[in-house]
């Protein structure tokens, strides 16, 4: 029943876990205004549904998400943000943050290549491609494929 301005995904449990600790826990999120949800890799459609009624009921509010910079962490994002048809801030898993821990990344392979220059190819062609959002994905598969990395939300 609290007010929330904020609604923040989060892809693997640990990382889930850990912010809540990070932020001080239930009542120190709710005192903020923040739902923090934890979609375990890609969220089933009920989940994906429910944001999208949330996002729909609620135009003012703020939604982010953190989650892997790789493939299928990108791949999450785009699938919420297609759901909730709201803006959809890449949180922590952003370009300068990959180039700053490029050294604990690993290596991207081809067929991981391909399918980001794909996904990439999906958001600029999307009725959504100047959004701010998007075009920050964009920047965070430009940066991948140019480091030729990959790296997970855990190494933050």
């Amino acid at each position: 029943e609290a007010p929330v301005d904020i609604i923040t995904t989060v892809e693997n449990e640990y990382p889930f876990l850990a912010y809540i600790e990070e932020a001080g826990g239930p009542q120190a999120l709710g005192e903020r205004r923040e739902l923090v949800v934890y979609t375990g890799g890609f969220p089933p459609p009920v989940l994906s549904t429910a944001l999208a009624q949330v996002a729909s009921r609620r135009p003012g509010l703020r939604f982010r998400h953190w989650g892997d910079a790789d493939v299928g962490g990108l791949r999450i994002w785009w699938h919420l943000r297609r759901a909730l048809a709201h803006e959809l801030e890449l949180f922590r898993t952003t370009p300068d943050w990959l180039a700053q821990h490029h050294e604990r990344a690993q290596r991207l392979t081809a067929s991981e290549r391909a399918e980001l220059a794909r996904l990439r190819q999906a958001l600029q062609r999307s009725a959504e491609a100047t959004s701010r959002d998007v075009l920050e994905a964009v920047h965070l598969v430009d940066t991948l494929l140019t480091l030729g990395i990959k790296l997970e939300q855990e190494r933050y």
